[in-house]
């Protein structure tokens, strides 16, 4: 929070939706829950603190945390390419990823106790303009945004069609 990096959640996701828009669901689903796997391992590290306390058994639920918590974007990445494979065009395969992204966070915040530290929209404490988008939809509504701009992004790179990469060019800004 200090280094005020928080544009760079716009653009964070630019390289896992382009590589996962041309995978099946199974492969999209081990990329997407990768991914997410890192990010839990990186965002929760302060849980390690709790070995002086539990021993090494706080490491093993650390780690079984940060899996459990992965299935949700591993979910969501598999589910966004079974619904790519029934033909849906750039535009829409974005604005599903977005929708579906703003759900997963919803669930994961919400089902079993919820764990909702993982919000996207959490990063852009700075940025007034997004953040106004909580007041319709919370936090999962400002995420989807942020998601939107990068699958619209990722979906360009990788379509690398000239005709898609202007009309996504044109719906991101």
């Amino acid at each position: 929070p200090a280094l005020g990096l928080f544009p760079l959640a716009w653009i964070a996701l630019v390289p896992l939706i382009a590589r996962g828009a041309v995978a099946a669901p199974w492969p999209a689903f081990r990329l997407f829950w990768l991914a997410s796997y890192v990010f839990y391992a990186i965002q929760l590290h302060w849980l390690t603190c709790n070995c002086m306390w539990g021993g090494g058994w706080a490491l093993i639920g650390y780690q079984v945390l940060c899996m459990v918590l992965a299935v949700y974007w591993g979910l969501t990445g598999a589910l966004w390419a079974w619904a790519r494979k029934r033909g849906a065009p750039v535009l829409c395969g974005a604005l599903f990823f977005a929708l579906a992204w703003g759900v997963k966070e919803y669930l994961e915040a919400t089902l079993f106790t919820g764990f909702g530290w993982g919000s996207i929209a959490y990063s852009q404490g700075p940025n007034l303009n997004a953040l106004q988008w909580a007041s319709v939809g919370g936090a999962p509504m400002v995420s989807a945004l942020i998601v939107l701009f990068s699958a619209l992004l990722g979906l360009a790179w990788a379509e690398r069609r000239g005709r898609w990469v202007r009309l996504v060019a044109a719906a991101v800004v």
